[in-house]
This record gives C-alpha cells, structure tokens and sequence, in this order.
C-alpha cells in the first residue's frame, strides 16, 4: 500500500509541476464537475490530488477515463492544444490502472482518503462508505475482465453487419459514447478515425450489463434524425451484443 501511495503522490506532484498544470487542473475540473472553469483564484485553490481522485473514483478504467476526457475536449474552442493536456493526463494516470491484482488504483483510492482529505464537505463521504464503494468496484471490474475474454471482435462485427447498415451502427455508437452526432466536419473527422470494432469495444467496455447498454441504444436512437433506422440499429447492436453479457436471447 505504501508502494502505491507513493506511485499516487509521485503522479499527482508530475502534474503539478507539470508547464501545463493550470490547463491541467482546468481539464480535469471540466472532466469531473462538467463546468469550465476560468476565475484564477478559484483555480489556485484546487488540489491536483483531491481531483486525480476524483477521477479515478468516477471512472473505474482506463477505456472510460479516456472516452470522458475525449468526448469533454471534443467540446472545447482550443481542441488541439486540449488533446496534448489530454494525452499528458492519460499516460500519468494509466499506471494507476495497469496493474491486475489488488489495482494499484484500488490501492491508491483506499490511501489518498486518509492523506488527502477533500476540499468540501460535500464531496466527503464516510470511510466505511468509500471502501464498500472501491470493493464493489474491484468486484465488476473483475467481471468485466472475464467478459472481454471472451468477446469476439470479429464475429461481433460481422453478426452487427448483417442486420444494420455499418455506418448507421458506427454514428448510433458514437452518439451513445460521446454526444449526438451532427454533421459537422469535426464530427464526420472522429466518425472516420475509429473502426466499428473500436466503439463496439467501447460501448462494451462502459456499460456494465446489457440493460444498461440497450436503454442507452434506444433512448438515443430517438434523439437523432432517422429515428426509425436507428432503433433498427440499436435493436441490432443490443442482440449481437447480449451473449457477451451472458444473456442468451
């Protein structure tokens, strides 16, 4: 545990003295509260550990901790110089997810409550709390390890194409991993920089159980234009998809 403590500490102090340790702090704060923030004072007041913990907190892997921070750049004006903060976040943090026993990341959840007290009040939560919370999540994450085991990329693809169009499946995906998709340049630009396989995987990889999965499909089926052909695409996705959820249909 004292190992993983310093490996958390050691992280934490990179970023701070990091050129960049104000974008930083900017990205992670947009990552975990949804809002950007720009008041100086307010920025100087954060604590790189108590939101690197927050962080790993929300997202329990490394495949969502990406997907959040992409889809958030995504957002803003100055995209390209936010990718490059966005890269320095990941390779820093993946370390705390690299490991498969008892995670590193796990280790260092279970420390940074005792050595790094959050700020406010309102994110404080009882010990006995957070631990039940971080074993829990130790618990799925082992599930979902022995689900990928068994995921078949290439017969998953192949069985999604044959009863939707690609493309139709491919901008439904990316609608549910990121935000409805529109026409835009920069969207049609991130559509074609990803295969099928690579949001299939995704999609998989963040939702938990096939329920969840497919009330996410359908709710944004109806959200984009041609909502027929997308509940189509959807219906299709969450039926090639639920055996890797171990629910025959």
């Amino acid at each position: 545990t004292s190992e993983a403590h310093s490996n958390f500490d050691k992280i934490a102090r990179e970023l701070e003295q990091d050129t960049n340790s104000l974008r930083i702090k900017k990205l992670i704060y947009y990552v975990c509260k949804g809002t950007w923030e720009n008041d100086s004072n307010r920025l100087a007041g954060l604590n790189i550990p108590n939101l690197i913990q927050e962080l790993i907190q929300t997202y329990s892997t490394l495949n969502q901790l990406t997907s959040a921070i992409t889809s958030q750049v995504q957002t803003l004006n100055r995209q390209a110089e936010y990718s490059i903060i966005a890269n320095t976040i990941i390779s820093k943090l993946e370390s705390l997810y690299s490991d498969s026993s008892e995670s590193t990341l796990v280790k260092a959840r279970k420390n940074v409550k005792a050595n790094h007290p959050v700020e406010s009040g309102k994110q404080q939560s009882k010990p006995e709390q957070s631990i039940v919370e971080i074993e829990q999540k130790e618990i799925e994450q082992k599930e979902i390890e022995q689900k990928k085991r068994t995921y078949d990329v290439f017969d998953l693809r192949l069985e999604v194409m044959k009863y939707t169009n690609p493309l139709r499946a491919k901008l439904l995906l990316f609608s549910v991993l990121y935000h409805p998709f529109k026409a835009t340049r920069q969207d049609w630009y991130l559509i074609r920089a990803q295969t099928l396989d690579d949001l299939l995987f995704q999609v998989f990889d963040s939702y938990k159980t096939i329920e969840e999965l497919e009330s996410k499909l359908y709710s944004m089926a109806k959200c984009l234009d041609a909502s027929d052909e997308n509940t189509q695409a959807a219906s299709a996705i969450a039926q090639c998809m639920s055996r890797f959820y171990g629910k025959a249909r």
